[in-house]
This record gives structure tokens, sequence and C-alpha cells, in this order.
């Protein structure tokens, strides 16, 4: 059942998160703590949206031998955001040949195919870097969110609703509370015309986040298919 007007939350994370706060860099920034609080005045530029002096101040710090894996990958999320993918690709490989473990290079590189729409490409990749992390009891719990989020994204831009769901219910299993995810579940299930299933996973959401609007929207477009399901039949 085709369902034009529901919405999707976008699940790639703000430049927030991915740079400060999320727990893709915890680790790496006790590794490199003296060079992460060296260049917090530049990671706040980042924040900003001032890209190119950031980008100017990260260089810089190059020149002056500061040959951290940390400054690699911050000029390869800032030429990523810019749109130099070529760029930010090396960046993130002089990351992986600095620091073999450093993930968030890793999954940063599918992200790049991402942002250019490479989606059967960066489904392969992202599969690649799933079978290379997940070790079972022992996996790195949010790592594997992160490639499972990745892989949703793809399916959903790939019309593959079925994978998707499967992708994100792998998600929400390790971030129970994640209202996007849910809501994309919900949607995708909508999709397909499995209207209890969507709504369902969107009620799950708004006991989360009562006041969500787009989680209201598209419980609203659950009442509308539903009562033309209910049509069809008188």
């Amino acid at each position: 059942m085709a369902t034009k007007y529901s919405r999707f939350i976008k699940t790639n994370e703000e430049l927030r998160n991915l740079l400060v706060e999320n727990k893709l860099l915890d680790k790496k920034r006790l590794k490199y703590q003296s060079v992460f609080e060296g260049t917090c005045g530049i990671l706040n530029l980042i924040i900003e949206e001032n890209l190119y002096l950031a980008r100017d101040k990260f260089i810089k710090a190059l020149r002056k031998k500061l040959h951290s894996p940390m400054i690699y990958y911050f000029l390869g999320v800032i030429h990523r955001k810019i749109g130099k993918y070529v760029k930010a690709m090396q960046e993130f490989n002089e990351v992986i040949s600095l620091d073999p473990s450093f993930f968030a290079a890793e999954f940063q590189k599918g992200r790049i195919l991402s942002d250019q729409h490479e989606w059967h490409k960066a489904l392969i990749y992202y599969k690649r870097l799933l079978k290379k992390y997940c070790c079972g009891e022992a996996e790195p719990s949010e790592q594997i969110a992160f490639i499972y989020q990745e892989l949703g994204r793809a399916a959903l831009a790939l019309s593959d609703w079925e994978r998707a769901i499967e992708y994100f219910k792998e998600v929400v299993k390790r971030r129970p509370e994640d209202v996007k995810v849910m809501n994309n579940i919900a949607v995708a299930y909508l999709k397909i015309g499995r209207i209890t299933e969507g709504e369902k996973w969107l009620l799950e959401a708004q006991k989360i986040t009562p006041e969500e609007n787009t989680i209201k929207q598209n419980l609203r477009l659950c009442n509308k298919l539903k009562r033309l399901k209910m049509n069809k039949k008188v």
C-alpha cells in the first residue's frame, strides 16, 4: 500500500553527536585526550558549521607536526560535510593506517557512499563492516547499532522495506528508546500495508516522546489508512 505522505525521521546523527557526544569516539578521546582538548575550540567551529575555518586550523595543526589520527579524522569529517569526498576518503584511510582500530573512521567511509547516494555500495560496505565487528556477546554494542542504522538507511533508500525493518529492529535491540528508528520501522511497515504493526511501533515511540510531531502525524496517517481500508471492505 502506498503511503506517499508518511514521514521518515532520518537516522543519521547530527554533527554534534558524531564529533563530541556519541560513543564512537569515547575510547579515542581517552587515547588522544591531549589532542582532543587542544582542538576543542576548532570542534566548536565545526558544530557551528564554520567548516572552512575549522579545516584551515586543522591543516595548521598538521603543519606543526601534530600527526594525530584524531586530526586526520576531523579533517575527513569536514571534507565529507563540504562534499570533498575524495579528500575525505584519503584522510579516513590515513586515520586507519595510523590506528587500525579507529572504528569511527571506518564508519565515516561508508557515510561517504551514502552521501553520494551510492546505496548499493553502502549496503555492501556496511555488511562487510558488520561482519568485522559483530562478535556475539563481546560485540561493541554501540558500534553495531550504528552499522545497523546505516544498513537501514540504505535499505530505505532502495525501497527494501522488509530488510529496512529487519535492520532497524537490530538498532532498537541495542537502543531501546531510539524514537527515530522506531518511527522508521513503523513507516516501513506502512509502506508494505501492515498498518497494525506500524501503529504499534508508533504508539511505543509516543510513550517515550509524547510531543514528537512526526510520530503524531504518522499516527494520524495510520487512522486514515485504517478508514480507507474499512471503506474498501464496505
